[in-house]
């Protein structure tokens, strides 16, 4: 393996106080590098990377950018945690495996119910963008239709990688993909972390931790308290403990406090 060098297309450089991707790929970094694989990053924001991508390029500019740049450093696997972006373009080189990687649930759905949680009369601008984005769900999935048909219709793309298996069996069957070019690999656990708290696990209470960023869009992070509720009535010695901070904390706990019996 020592010959061989990946690259991940990330927005922001790996960064494990950043976001749940960044987090991911900076973890794999290190984890090849261990095994002596060069790694080198691709990203669209942000200084510090091999090659940052110009924002003011279109998409077939942005792939040739990215495959001039692949090419020149003999790149063999590219790793793009964005999937589904413009690195599936054909103007990437055939000789690069190219694994894109979904990170979110890959198919779009969002209720009435769910609009109307994300107003808040204090943020109107944060508001309106929650209105936008969930209205905008149709336009959305008829991207991901034709997205999705792009990839049954050609290899540009080599593997699919959702979080579940789930997913894959969902996308498959709705698009008529070969489920051979899809597959599922879940949020990695350092496994060494488990070790050093496994003597612990016997004496823990019952307890559900949701650890993210509190925003509703795309986090869904008003839904925590309707789950709980259910939850409680059927396991009512568990306790759940929330934790971070984002954008939407306080519609979060004024949601806690005024309809849920729970400790916050």
């Amino acid at each position: 393996m020592q010959n061989l060098k990946v690259c991940f297309y990330t927005h922001n450089l790996p960064n494990p106080l950043i976001g749940g991707v960044e987090r991911v790929t900076y973890n794999l970094t290190n984890a090849f590098r261990a095994h002596n694989i060069r790694v080198y990053n691709l990203c669209s924001f942000g200084d510090g990377a091999d090659a940052t991508i110009p924002t003011e390029l279109n998409n077939s500019e942005k792939a040739i950018f990215a495959n001039d740049f692949l090419i020149r450093n003999g790149i063999n696997i590219l790793i793009d945690q964005y999937g589904m972006s413009f690195l599936s373009h054909p103007m990437i080189s055939e000789n690069i495996k190219i694994l894109q990687c979904c990170h979110i649930n890959p198919i779009a759905k969002h209720t009435v119910r769910a609009l109307f949680e994300s107003i808040d009369i204090y943020k109107p601008k944060q508001s309106l963008l929650n209105i936008a984005f969930i209205i905008n769900t149709p336009l959305r999935n008829l991207k991901l239709r034709k997205r999705y048909s792009d990839i049954r219709e050609t290899n540009g793309i080599d593997k699919l990688v959702f979080l579940c298996d789930n997913y894959v069996n969902a996308i498959s069957s709705r698009y008529k993909i070969d489920i051979g070019r899809l597959a599922a690999i879940p949020n990695a656990i350092d496994d060494n972390l488990l070790n050093e708290t496994s003597s612990l696990t016997q004496k823990k209470k019952k307890t559900i931790m949701w650890c993210g960023r509190i925003a509703q869009s795309p986090k869904n992070v008003l839904f925590l308290p309707r789950l709980w509720k259910h939850l409680m009535t059927k396991h009512p010695d568990w306790e759940m403990i929330i934790v971070g901070d984002g954008i939407d904390r306080h519609l979060l706990e004024r949601k806690i406090k005024t309809n849920y019996p729970i400790s916050h």
